[in-house]
C-alpha cells in the first residue's frame, strides 16, 4: 500500500474555477506529514481522521504539488488516481 493515495479532482467554484483533489494518507508517517501540511494551508486546510488510521483531506492544484514534492523529499511512495474512462 503506498504512503498516499491520489483520490479523484473535482473542479469547484472559488473566484473562479479551481480543481481540488482529494488525497489519502495510509500510513502513520504520511497522517503525519498530512496534518502538517494541512495546518499550515489556512482555511481549506481540514483534515479528515478515519476509524482505520489514516486519514484525508482536499487541496487545491498547487498545495498537491507541494506535498508530493515534500512527500518525495521524505521517500514516501505515492499512487495517483485512476485514468478515468472516456465517455463513450
Amino acid at each position: 500500500m503506498p504512503d498516499f493515495e491520489e483520490g479523484r479532482t473535482e473542479t469547484v467554484d472559488m473566484d473562479g474555477p479551481a480543481d481540488v483533489t482529494e488525497v489519502m494518507a495510509n500510513t502513520p508517517v504520511a497522517v503525519a506529514l498530512l496534518e502538517v501540511f494541512t495546518s499550515n494551508r489556512g482555511p481549506q486546510g481540514s483534515i479528515a481522521h478515519h476509524s482505520d488510521g489514516r486519514a484525508s483531506s482536499r487541496l487545491f492544484a498547487d498545495d498537491l504539488a507541494d506535498l508530493k514534492s515534500a512527500a518525495a523529499d521524505q521517500g514516501l511512495t505515492w499512487q495517483a488516481a485512476p485514468k478515468a474512462k472516456p465517455k463513450e
